[in-house]
């Protein structure tokens, strides 16, 4: 694989491209979205509407390089945007886009319900696979996008589509208007209906600052934010997913939906930080040949168990969230929870009476991950369901004990449990350990 910056390739791929410097490429900044929600940032080659693959040299959203690629058949594709650049790492500008034919705007509508306002870039669209075109707003930061046909639901003139979108908007005025709602929340309601939580928040958001005590248009708004950050999970933008959770809190603290969004963003960010930090730091074991096995992670996959001890500042988190990290990559389903956090919210949920979420969530998942454990701040009627969930999972799913214990207090993870439950018994038997030393800290 040979990357558009030299610094990246190696002695051979830098030879390669000094060889290729007669005939340099040209590399276009590109935004790849498929008809799945999936989207890529990077650089390609090809902007072409005849290829039948699109491969795009992976960035993340600020323009920085992450040394991987991605290969995306146009038929999985919704669009493939031109853009001007990165946010925060802008490159080679790309050629100078063409003025387009003297064509009439047109109002490209995609199944997802997106609406694009933009010309075509030649005459023959109507008959294309797939569309050219140049968006009408040259203030965006969108230079062309190439829109793949089955994608699209409907195309017309804009002002076809600007009459059909006011008689719309008036049938729908008509039925929904109610006394006592302003015109911001009616408009509100209009483009939630058709899931556009962007404008929809807007309008609340005005209509709200009007009667900022109207519980209706707070609750409404707080939904349009909600359903804003569950599309940046389903993109995997997590930071603004939880930025977005987070705003729903601060209208609505009790909202139960939100916070618990809020915390497992927290834990899989934290995850992510701490699996990074873990790269550069060294770890001190008791059995250097357990260490590299517990390291490598395929136990993981074998469905073993494990329990890592040491004491505070050892490492043993960010460990654990570097193999959680790698566990992801095989598609596996990971939770982490610190224990003391995760018992608080266990209680609330039992308190509300309602299913206990979390723990079916625990019962279910690939690989759980218990940092902080420590048996003896179990209420004791959570204790033996909670025990009893680790106990089922034995040689169904991996999971991951962290404790601050000496190697030698392994046997007090399950407290006096393991003498009532044989299960629990052949899981602390088991299970492999590792304790770090805190030199490796």
């Amino acid at each position: 694989m040979l990357y558009p910056y030299t610094e990246q390739n190696t002695r051979v791929q830098r030879e390669e491209t000094v060889e290729a410097a007669e005939h340099p490429k040209q590399w276009y900044k590109v935004v790849a979205h498929t008809q799945k929600g999936e989207i890529y940032h990077g650089l390609c080659t090809v902007f072409e509407r005849e290829a039948t693959e699109l491969e795009v040299f992976l960035h993340d959203k600020k323009g920085k390089p992450i040394n991987k690629r991605k290969v995306i058949p146009f038929e999985k594709l919704k669009a493939l945007f031109l853009i001007k650049q990165f946010e925060d790492y802008p490159v080679t500008e790309p050629a100078n886009i063409p003025a387009p034919p003297p064509n009439a705007p047109l109002a490209v509508e995609f199944h997802d319900g997106e609406i694009i306002v933009a010309r075509p870039m030649d005459t023959n669209w109507k008959n294309a696979k797939r569309i050219l075109l140049r968006p009408e707003d040259s203030s965006t930061n969108n230079l062309l996008l190439l829109a793949e046909r089955t994608a699209i639901k409907s195309v017309s003139s804009l002002d076809v589509y600007k009459q059909e979108q006011a008689r719309a908007f008036n049938e729908f005025v008509r039925s929904h208007f109610k006394p006592g709602m302003s015109h911001e929340e009616c408009l509100g309601d209009y483009y939630f209906s058709r899931m556009d939580y962007w404008h929809a928040a807007e309008f609340y958001r005005t209509a709200l600052e009007h009667t900022s005590s109207n519980a209706r248009v707070k609750n409404k708004l707080c939904v349009s934010k909600y359903n804003i950050g569950m599309h940046h999970i389903k993109n995997k933008d997590y930071p603004q997913a939880l930025q977005y959770m987070e705003l729903v809190l601060e209208l609505d603290p009790e909202n139960a939906w939100a916070r618990e969004k809020a915390s497992k963003l927290q834990e899989h960010l934290r995850m992510q930080a701490e699996a990074k930090a873990s790269k550069h730091q060294e770890f001190a074991s008791n059995d250097s040949s357990l260490m590299e096995r517990f390291v490598e992670g395929h136990w993981v996959k074998h469905r073993q168990h494990y329990i890592l001890t040491g004491p505070a500042h050892a490492g043993k988190t960010r460990l654990a969230c570097s193999i959680g990290a790698k566990a992801t990559k095989y598609s596996m389903n990971v939770i982490y929870y610190r224990v003391p956090q995760l018992i608080e919210r266990i209680l609330s949920q039992k308190k509300d009476g309602g299913d206990i979420q979390i723990l079916r969530a625990m019962e279910k998942t690939d690989f759980l991950i218990l940092d902080d454990w420590k048996i003896e701040i179990f209420p004791d009627e959570e204790r033996e369901e909670f025990l009893e969930i680790i106990a089922d999972r034995y040689k169904r799913q991996a999971t991951l004990i962290i404790a601050e214990l000496p190697d030698n207090q392994w046997h007090q993870i399950f407290g006096t449990s393991t003498a009532t439950n044989p299960k629990l018994n052949q899981v602390l038997y088991d299970a492999l350990k590792v304790h770090l030393d805190k030199r490796g800290g």
